[in-house]
């Protein structure tokens, strides 16, 4: 029987192009051949991919100066054992869990009508957001809660240190600006249609001189002042005196709500 040992000492003397040799010579297989070649070779050195100072080193490789094994994306600076976990689809901190189902970035208030942070808010997600805007100047805003939802989704987005979070709006009642003005025939209807802060007669644009009408006209908060509404009033002289209120008229007039008497002959 061959003693191999004899030839593993000539491949390290005389390298990989010498043990070639010898393996045709002595009939020795190529996967002999390696396994001794491959004896002395140092182990590659692992490559970060990414920088962040950490390698995959589960090909075999070493570590370079300075790098540590354990990365389990090394095309992704912000993956790696010991990363803040942040919404981005990605496993950060290579513990096998993804954005919120990680212990470690759960959503601080979801939507179940119970203040989870203890805030003083009710359902706000990751906080508040504005979900639309409308309006010349963009006057008219939506709100909405901030959601880790991957890929984004739904609303627009805010990157931050939180990574990518979406905006969105579960009441689907989103604020269109609509001009709020006498022509526009909603002086009236309780709401701030040009979200400019004031409501119906209190826009300026709804503004317009106090008549007898039942409402207000001037947005002073007083109805039909200077007109002495519901005052005792009289009309005729005499025995066709009559008495009677003051009221509003169709043409936004006052008027004595009383008829005097016919006249008789004495």
């Amino acid at each position: 029987m061959r003693d191999e040992s004899n030839c593993s000492a000539a491949f390290r003397a005389f390298g990989l192009g010498a043990a070639l040799v010898l393996a045709v010579l002595f009939g020795l297989p190529a996967l002999s051949v390696h396994a001794y070649a491959d004896d002395n070779e140092p182990a590659a050195t692992c490559v970060d991919g990414d920088g962040d100072g950490f390698v995959d080193c589960s090909g075999g490789c070493t570590p370079g100066g300075g790098d540590v094994c354990g990365d389990c994306d090394d095309s992704h600076a912000t993956v790696h054992p010991g990363a803040a976990e942040i919404c981005d689809g990605l496993d950060n901190d290579c513990d096998g869990d993804v954005d919120t189902a990680d212990s470690g970035f759960q959503n601080p208030d979801p939507v179940d009508n119970i203040d989870n942070n203890h805030d003083g808010n009710i359902d706000e997600g990751f906080g508040y957001c504005v979900f639309a805007t409308s309006g010349p100047a963009n006057e008219c805003k939506t709100g909405g809660h901030l959601e880790c939802v991957w890929p984004p989704a739904g609303g627009p987005t805010t990157v931050d240190s939180r990574g990518t979070l979406t905006c969105i709006n579960n009441t689907n009642n989103v604020i269109t600006w609509e001009s709020e003005s006498i022509g526009a025939g909603n002086c009236h209807d309780g709401i701030d249609n040009d979200c400019d802060g004031t409501t119906d007669v209190h826009d300026t644009a709804c503004q317009s001189a106090e008549i007898c009408d039942g409402v207000d006209n001037d947005g002073d908060d007083l109805i039909d002042e200077g007109f002495s509404v519901g005052t005792v009033c009289s009309v005729g002289q005499g025995v066709c005196q009559r008495s009677g209120i003051v009221a509003c008229q169709g043409d936004g007039s006052a008027a004595c709500g009383a008829t005097a008497g016919a006249a008789k002959k004495e």
